[in-house]
């Protein structure tokens, strides 16, 4: 089993990093490109705005990989959708958020796409958000430093994501695309969860 360690930042700088481990590098600290010797597929990774970032990846590796995603004192939530196998959504929690303080362990099997949608987003400014929400108890219940909240994807939400497929990562729009994306999956997040 081939491991990989890595950790998130809200800037770029974890990125190259990533792609050294992973044996590739970052094109203009947006996209990795699996090596043939891997697998195959992309990960892509932007800046949305001051204190939110998104990572879309799909790709497909050859060897059974550990991922491992180290810690850091960085405050920021992560907000992870994970689309594995799409014969099993809706039947397994394909949702998760978790504090960036925590240590997170993905193992990945021999030719099993891993398709999915980040959203690391910083402490305050969600909070900030929720604050101007009514009923914020109920949110700030499910953004915990110490344990992570697993819920499923919310239909508007995996349409989103799901959209990504249909666009090219090189193309020069693709930046505002899953920077829209990413306002409207948070956005989605807030009000499913309010209550």
């Amino acid at each position: 089993m081939k491991d990989i360690k890595h950790f998130y930042s809200l800037s770029p700088k974890w990125f190259q990093k990533l792609a050294q481990e992973i044996g590739s590098d970052a094109k203009d600290n947006k996209i990795i490109t699996i090596p043939e010797n891997l697998g195959v597929g992309n990960i892509y990774f932007v800046e949305v705005t001051p204190g939110i970032s998104a990572i879309y990846k799909d790709y497909t590796l050859s060897k059974n990989t550990r991922i491992v995603k180290i810690k850091t004192e960085e405050e920021f939530f992560i907000f992870n959708y994970n689309l594995l196998k799409e014969e099993d959504l809706g039947h397994k929690k394909d949702f998760s958020v978790y504090s960036n303080h925590l240590e997170k362990v993905t193992e990945t099997l021999i030719n099993e796409r891993n398709f999915g949608f980040t959203l690391l987003v910083d402490k305050k400014v969600i909070r900030q958000l929720i604050k101007e929400m009514p009923d914020a108890q109920h949110l700030n219940k499910k953004l915990s430093d110490d344990k992570v909240y697993n819920d499923y994807i919310d239909i508007k939400s995996l349409m989103l994501i799901f959209s990504l497929e249909k666009k090219v990562i090189n193309d020069s729009l693709f930046d505002y695309y899953i920077s829209g994306i990413s306002y409207k999956v948070l956005a989605n997040f807030l009000d499913q969860r309010k209550n």
